[in-house]
């Protein structure tokens, strides 16, 4: 079988090795006049040729790494852990420890700080249009500069969890979901390790 098949076109490789501009010593110009004037070997490499642009855009708009690892997060299974440690967190800024004016406490969203050992948790609670919108932070208060990306956060009602998120590389995280009684927070800062925090009617009163 010769190089062009026994049709008298160009093979498959030849074809390719033309759309993506390679040129080879021997027979390079007799290709190129071939695919000059043959109608279907000139389709054959503009349709490689449109392939490669495609590929090529493809290429460029690849989406962050920090936003890919995300979503795998979120997609794969979490793991069972057969054995579970509760890390107790203690409140250490309430927002409504400070005196606000008349009129503003319930414009004004609830900040928290939890630290369960060496875990501190940052919440913003607010309720917009029936949905309870919680913002946090988790960061390492003996490491300040330890990123916690990837930490697995709930948001729960009762004994249901209702959504679930994966912090950024800084360790933010954004949860909602529709008002529910007897809701919480759950941040699993490591493997085996969870902190519960419940979102009592203080941080969501409107």
């Amino acid at each position: 079988m010769s190089r062009r098949q026994g049709s008298g076109h160009e093979a498959a490789h030849r074809i390719l090795d033309e759309s993506r501009g390679i040129v080879l010593p021997a027979g390079g110009a007799r290709m190129g006049e071939h695919v000059a004037a043959c109608d279907r070997c000139r389709a054959n490499v503009n349709v490689w040729n449109s392939f490669s642009a495609v590929s090529r855009r493809l290429r460029e708009s690849e989406p962050p790494e920090d936003a890919v690892e995300r979503a795998k997060a979120l997609t794969r299974q979490w793991s069972r852990v057969t054995r579970r440690t509760t890390l107790n967190a203690a409140l250490q800024y309430d927002s409504v420890w400070v005196p606000l004016a008349a009129g503003l406490r319930g414009t004004s969203p609830d900040q928290t700080v939890h630290q369960a050992e060496e875990f501190a948790i940052q919440l913003r609670v607010s309720r917009e249009r029936a949905q309870v919108v919680v913002v946090g932070q988790v960061t390492n208060v003996r490491r300040p500069g330890h990123r916690l990306a990837s930490v697995r956060v709930e948001l729960g009602a009762g004994d249901r969890v209702v959504s679930r998120a994966v912090s950024n590389g800084r360790g933010e995280f954004h949860l909602e979901h529709r008002e529910r009684d007897q809701m919480w927070v759950e941040v699993m800062p490591q493997e085996g390790r969870f902190i519960r925090i419940a979102l009592g009617p203080k941080e969501m009163a409107s």
